[in-house]
C-alpha cells in the first residue's frame, strides 16, 4: 500500500491532508482529491469510511461506506466539525455536551451512523461517560475556566484523523484485564507518546494552568475589584497621573501634575499599608483588566482599605428634565435581591387566569378592572403562545442569556410539538380561561356506508374493509340488553332475543370520524379530532357493533427517528374485559414490527397492565402532562408515564 495520493502523487500528511484508502487496491486518496464534491455528511476531515476508488467500483463512482467507528471518535469529530464552522456559538471555544454536540448528533444520525442504526435510549449518557474518560487527553473541560458543568472543546490540535491514530495506538498500552471503559494514563507518559509518533508540533501546553485560578466568567462583578501590589508595580507615575486626570471626580483630588509625586506606599511582605490618603481610588481601576492577571496575583489583597474622601455630590442638568439629579449613579448600585419570590406554574397561571374572568364583572371601580383586564390579556397571551408552540418571554432568563449566567435549553428554544398536538383543534383556543364546559353529551352513531376494499393514501396498499368478525365474544352489555329485552318481552312465551351482531374490526374510514371524536371527547377531553388518521388508515383499528362504536385505536407511524407513537386507545367501560383493547393493541404492534414504540399513559389508568403483558416498560414520569389538554376543573391525574417496546 503506497502513501502517495494517485491523484496528486502528494504524500499522506493525517494532520493537513489526510485521506482514505481503497478497499481493494489500497491505493490513498486525498480527501481534497476526492471526485465528488465531498465525503457524505460533509463534516470536517471525516475519514471514517469504507472507501472503494471509482477504478475499483462497478458503476465507476467512488462508494462510501460509513463504518463502525467508536464513539471518541464520533464526538470528536462533532467538535472539530464545530469548532470550524459553529465557533460563534461556542463559549470562549468551548461547546455545551448537550446544547451543542448532542443536538449536532442527534441532527445528523444516520450521516455519522448510517441508515441502520437507531438510537438507544442511554447515547446521551454515553457520551458524557465518554467526554469524562477521556478528560485532559483529547478532551478538556470547562468547569475550571468557565466555572460551569457540561462544557468541553478539544485538549490539542489533533485533526479526526491523527486523534484516531493516537487513541488506536494508545488503547494498546492499556493493562490486560482493564476494561475499556478506563484510561487512566499519566499525562506526562501520554504526552511523550504523541511526541514518538511525531505529533508535538500539535500538542497545546497549558501555561500555568495549576497555579491560575480563573475566575467564572458567567458571574457578572457588580462592584470593581479591590488593587493588588502588582497592579501598582506595572503602572509607571505617567499612567497613574494620566488616569488620575482623567477620572470624572477629578477636582476634588487637588494633585499637582506637575510635580510627578503620588503617595508612598510601605511594601510589607506581598500586601501593603498606604501611608498618605489615596483619595477614591475606586474610580482608577477601572482603567486596567485585573482578569489579565494570574490568580496568585488576584489573591493578595489589600491590608486595609484605603478610605474613601468625603465628596461634595455632583449636580447636572437632566436631559429629559429640569429637575437636578443626584449623584448615584444607577448602575452601580447592587439591586435588592427578593428572597419569597417564587415562579408560577403553567397551572398556577391557569388558575389565575379563571378567578381574574371572574372578578372583572364584580370590580366596580374603572381603574381596578382595567388592570385586571391587562393581566387578563397577558396570562391569555402566554397560553395561547403555549397552544400554539411559540416561545413565551421570560424576562429573568432573557437577562440571564443575555448576561451568560445560563445556557439556552434547545428543548425549550424548539419547543417541540407533541404528537398528541397533532390531533388538537381549537377547543383551547376558545376556552383558555378553562371555564367553559364540556357541550359533548350523547352518543353518534356512524351513517350507513358499504363495506368495501379501499387504497391506503400512506403505502397504496389496498386494505380489506375489515380486520376481523368476532361472533363469539359476549360483553357484558350484550348480556344486559338480552335480560332487558326478556324483560320487556315477558308476556311473550318463549320470547327470544334476536340473534347478536358480530364485533367489527375495521380500519378508520372518513364516517368514522364524527362518531370517533365524539367517543374520545367522552373519555379523554375535549377538542379531539382525529382526521389525520385518515393519512395512514392501517395504523388504526376503529371497532363497531351495527352503527355504535365501541372502541378505537390509533398509532402514528412517523412519531420519531425508527419510533411510532400510540396516540389513543379506547374502549367503552360496558364493553370492557371482553379482548376488544388487546386485540387492538395487538393489530397496532403488527403494523410496526421494526420500530420501537412509545405511548404515554396516566399513572392511575389500569391499562398499564395491558401495556405491561406486551412487554412495554416505564421510562420515566413527566409531571403535568396532561395539564394543557384537561379543563381547569379536572380533579384527576394530570401526570404521565412514558412507555416503550423495544424492538
Amino acid at each position: 500500500m503506497t502513501t502517495n495520493c494517485v491523484y496528486c502523487n502528494e504524500e499522506e500528511d493525517k494532520q493537513l491532508q489526510p485521506g482514505l484508502v481503497c478497499e481493494s487496491c489500497f491505493c490513498f486518496v486525498h480527501l481534497k482529491c476526492l471526485r465528488n464534491a465531498g465525503t457524505p455528511g460533509d463534516f470536517v476531515c471525516d475519514v471514517f469510511f469504507d472507501f472503494t476508488c471509482e477504478d475499483c467500483s462497478s458503476d465507476k463512482l467512488e462508494v462510501f461506506v460509513r463504518n463502525k467507528f467508536p464513539w471518541v471518535n464520533v464526538i470528536y469529530l462533532t467538535l472539530n466539525h464545530l469548532n470550524c464552522h459553529s465557533y460563534g456559538i461556542s463559549n470562549r471555544g468551548y461547546f455545551h455536551y448537550k446544547t451543542h454536540i448532542c443536538s449536532f448528533i442527534d441532527r445528523n444520525w444516520q450521516a455519522l451512523f448510517g441508515s441502520n442504526s437507531k438510537q438507544k435510549k442511554n447515547w446521551i449518557g454515553t457520551i458524557a461517560g465518554v467526554l469524562s474518560i477521556y478528560n485532559k487527553l483529547v478532551f478538556k473541560s470547562g468547569s475550571a475556566d468557565l466555572g460551569e458543568m457540561g462544557w468541553w472543546k478539544l485538549q490539542h490540535n489533533f485533526s479526526p484523523a491523527v486523534a484516531a491514530h493516537i487513541i488506536q495506538e494508545v488503547a494498546r498500552d492499556k493493562p490486560l484485564g482493564m476494561s475499556r471503559n478506563q484510561l487512566t494514563l499519566d499525562n506526562t507518559f501520554f504526552i511523550s507518546r504523541i511526541t514518538n509518533m511525531g505529533y508535538k508540533d500539535y500538542i497545546i501546553e497549558e501555561k500555568d494552568s495549576e497555579m491560575s485560578a480563573p475566575a467564572p466568567n458567567k458571574k457578572r462583578r457588580l462592584e470593581p475589584p479591590e488593587p493588588s501590589v502588582s497592579d501598582f508595580q506595572e503602572r509607571d507615575s505617567n499612567s497613574r497621573l494620566d488616569n488620575l486626570e482623567e477620572c470624572v471626580y477629578e477636582d476634588s483630588y487637588n494633585m499637582d501634575a506637575t510635580e510627578g509625586s503620588y503617595p508612598e506606599l510601605e511594601f510589607k511582605e506581598f500586601d501593603f499599608t498606604p501611608t498618605s490618603q489615596i483619595p477614591n481610588m475606586q474610580h482608577t481601576l477601572f482603567f486596567y483588566d485585573s482578569d489579565s492577571r494570574s490568580g496568585s496575583e488576584q489573591e493578595k489583597k489589600l491590608e486595609t482599605k484605603p478610605k474613601k474622601t468625603e465628596e461634595k455630590p455632583v449636580r447636572r442638568e437632566s436631559l429629559f428634565s429640569t429637575e437636578l439629579n443626584s449623584e448615584d449613579l444607577p448602575w452601580t448600585t447592587t439591586p435588592r435581591a427578593e428572597t419569597n419570590v417564587v415562579e408560577m406554574t403553567q397551572y398556577e397561571e391557569v388558575q389565575l387566569l379563571k378567578q381574574i374572568e371572574g372578578l372583572v364583572t364584580k370590580v366596580k371601580d374603572s381603574a381596578r378592572r382595567a388592570s385586571l383586564h391587562r393581566l387578563k390579556a397577558k396570562l391569555t397571551l402566554r397560553r395561547l403562545k403555549r397552544h400554539k408552540h411559540l416561545p413565551i418571554f421570560t424576562f429573568d432568563k432573557t437577562v440571564k442569556l443575555l448576561s451568560g449566567h445560563a445556557a439556552e435549553d434547545p428543548r425549550q428554544v424548539n419547543n417541540v410539538e407533541r404528537v398528541l398536538d397533532r390531533f388538537q383543534r381549537s377547543f383551547l383556543m376558545d376556552n383558555l380561561c378553562g371555564t367553559i364546559a364540556s357541550t359533548t353529551h350523547g352518543t353518534l352513531l356512524l351513517s350507513r356506508m358499504e363495506a368495501l376494499p379501499f387504497r391506503s393514501p400512506y403505502s397504496g396498499v389496498t386494505l380489506k374493509p375489515y380486520i376481523r368478525r368476532d361472533t363469539e365474544t359476549c360483553t357484558t352489555w350484550m348480556k344486559l340488553m338480552d335480560e332487558l329485552l326478556r324483560k320487556t318481552h315477558r308476556h311473550i312465551k318463549d320470547y327470544e332475543p334476536p340473534a347478536r351482531m358480530s364485533i367489527d374490526y375495521s380500519y378508520v374510514r372518513p364516517q368514522h370520524i364524527a362518531a370517533v371524536n365524539n367517543l374520545c371527547a367522552q373519555f379523554f377531553w375535549p377538542g379531539i379530532d382525529l382526521t389525520e388518521a385518515l393519512q395512514y388508515p392501517e395504523f388504526s383499528c376503529v371497532v363497531t357493533y351495527g352503527r355504535l362504536v365501541v372502541g378505537c385505536a390509533f398509532l402514528v407511524p412517523d412519531a420519531g427517528h425508527s419510533t411510532a407513537y400510540i396516540s389513543f386507545v379506547l374502549t367503552r367501560p360496558e364493553w370492557g374485559r371482553a379482548g376488544i383493547a388487546t386485540f387492538m393493541l395487538y393489530h397496532l404492534l403488527q403494523t410496526c414490527t421494526g420500530q420501537d414504540i412509545t405511548l404515554h399513559v396516566s399513572p392511575t389508568n389500569p391499562a398499564i397492565f395491558l401495556y405491561q403483558k406486551f412487554g412495554f416498560k416505564v421510562e420515566e414520569l413527566i409531571q403535568d402532562f396532561y395539564e394543557k389538554y384537561y379543563d381547569i376543573e379536572y380533579k384527576g391525574c394530570r401526570h404521565a408515564l412514558f412507555l416503550r417496546l423495544v424492538r
